[in-house]
């Protein structure tokens, strides 16, 4: 089964304002292009991090999506394949979750020898609160078929991974 996010070819953000909005929350930025940069570890002292001082991962240039136009599709090992909307998305039942999430490169820099890939230090994780639809909700709507056996995601950024 797949669930894909957003247009088949959005325009990318401004860069050098992201990169301007890393620098005023203090991120340490470890690439310029694509963007990844991560939280100083006295940004990480309180329960939950706060969105600016978030640390950030990517490995493609960062999308912009036009709300209005924005689809979530659902397809593949399914009943009913979706395509809902971002209004759609928010008229159903929605839970608040605080989270950790961390790179799996979190540490990277640490290590010897050293590894290849962004030269993480501790700083990327962070506790956010998400508000969402939850998966199983909307995998219900969809009518998961008895043979599926995985969830398929792809998001709106684009790009060839080395």
């Amino acid at each position: 089964m797949l669930m894909r996010s957003g247009n088949a070819a959005a325009p990318a953000a401004d860069l050098g304002r992201e990169r301007m909005a890393a620098a005023r929350a203090g991120l340490v930025v470890h690439q310029a292009e694509p963007l990844n940069c991560e939280t100083p570890l006295a940004g990480l002292d309180g329960d939950v991090t706060p969105t600016a001082r978030f640390y950030r991962r990517n490995h493609f240039p960062i999308p912009v999506l036009d709300p209005a136009a924005w689809r979530l599709g659902v397809g593949g090992m399914v009943h009913r394949p979706l395509s809902l909307s971002l209004r759609e998305l928010t008229r159903l039942p929605a839970q608040t979750l605080a989270v950790t999430l961390e790179c799996a490169g979190n540490g990277r820099a640490l290590l010897r020898p050293p590894a290849p890939g962004v030269p993480w230090g501790l700083g990327a994780v962070g506790t956010a609160e998400w508000t969402g639809v939850r998966l199983a909700d909307v995998l219900a709507r969809a009518g998961i078929r008895p043979d599926a056996c995985e969830v398929i995601f792809g998001g709106a950024d684009r790009g060839v991974v080395e």
